[in-house]
């Protein structure tokens, strides 16, 4: 037979323990931001550089064009023409590849908005 005091010590040594696992394994809070990536509304950014593939090779439609990378709408129309006049006729297609590049990338900026 157990003594008295010994089964109360016993009592208390298990209720001591129930009580710590309970808090190990009690649900902690999250601490820190969540992430909700698929709720955010972030603003879409343009794109600084626009490139084409033409004969096979990568170019840079901006640096064909001869203005700085993500010119405005109007810098790219101006430079277009500009270019158009500038060169001889099989090179057009080139210059007309890259300015459908940068359109083709204006509209779809414009459709995200």
């Amino acid at each position: 037979m157990i003594p008295p005091v010994a089964q109360d010590l016993i009592l208390l040594y298990a209720a001591i323990s129930i009580l710590a696992v309970l808090l190990f394994l009690r649900r902690r809070p999250v601490k820190g931001i969540r992430l909700r990536l698929g709720q955010v509304n972030r603003p879409i950014e343009r794109p600084l550089n626009v490139v084409f593939n033409y004969n096979g090779h990568s170019w840079d439609a901006f640096e064909v064009l001869g203005v700085p990378a993500g010119s405005s709408y109007e810098k790219v129309i101006e430079a277009y023409h500009a270019a158009l006049n500038s060169v001889d006729a099989t090179s057009r297609p080139f210059i007309h590849a890259a300015f459908q590049a940068i359109e083709m990338h204006v509209e779809a900026f414009k459709a995200a908005k």
